[in-house]
């Protein structure tokens, strides 16, 4: 659906960070894009949906902050860390 889109870009961009992304929203029935606080249910909707935003922002910002700028190098230290290997050792 198209309120998912910005919460999806961030979290594409942070586990695919060298892939160029086009984003192609649907619109929705659930929820009127243009007037979503006019109803409880659109209302909830959009706030829980910002709610997971702001998660998913500051998880970025944090990850940011650790020794590497990638999450690539933070996926592969905790498969090693764990004892798996990689994509060809029959990890998953």
């Amino acid at each position: 659906a198209d309120y998912h889109m910005p919460r999806a870009l961030l979290e594409l961009r942070g586990a695919m960070p060298k892939v160029t992304l086009t984003p192609y929203t649907v619109a929705t029935e659930d929820v009127d894009a243009r007037a979503w606080w006019k109803t409880p249910q659109g209302l909830k909707l959009m706030v829980m949906e910002y709610d997971k935003y702001l998660v998913i922002l500051a998880r970025e910002a944090v990850l940011r902050l650790g020794p590497n700028s990638g999450h690539e190098a933070t996926a592969a230290q905790g498969n090693v860390a764990r004892g798996g290997g990689g994509a060809g050792a029959g990890g998953a």
